[in-house]
This record gives C-alpha cells, structure tokens and sequence, in this order.
C-alpha cells in the first residue's frame, strides 16, 4: 500500500523517484511538515509548489564565493 502512495506523489507533483527522496529530506528538514509520512501526504495534496521548493534546495546549498578578480584588482 506504501508503494502506490509514493507513487501517487510523484504523479501528482512531477518528480522523479531519485528527486522525491531529496525533495522529502527537504520539507521535513525546513519544518514544513512533522515526519516523513506527513511530507508526502502533503506533497500529494499539492500544498507545496514543487519547483519553488527544489530552488530553495538549491539555494541552501550554494556557497558565496568571494570574487578573486576584484581582490587581485584591489591588491595592485
């Protein structure tokens, strides 16, 4: 019964199997839903916009690198 559950997520919110695990981590890890159960119930539900959620994932792990052009700039 599990199965068709998961299955019924990623039909209904467009995400691969690979991404949904990401994606699941994710929503439970922001606070956004209180378990993993609770994720994908809500998820299938549609009560999260996917595509916003996947950029904010890649926004949490993206590092600000200092610009090196400008710092040799400023060394000279």
């Amino acid at each position: 019964m599990g199965r068709v559950f998961i299955e019924e997520a990623m039909q209904t919110s467009g995400v691969s199997r690979t991404d949904l695990i990401g994606l699941l981590a994710f929503i439970k890890r922001s606070g956004r839903a209180s378990s993993p159960a609770d994720a994908i119930r809500r998820l299938e539900a549609g009560e999260f916009d996917v595509a916003e959620l996947q950029e904010q994932m890649i926004q949490q792990y993206q590092v600000k690198r200092p610009d090196l052009h400008n710092a040799e700039t400023d060394e000279e």
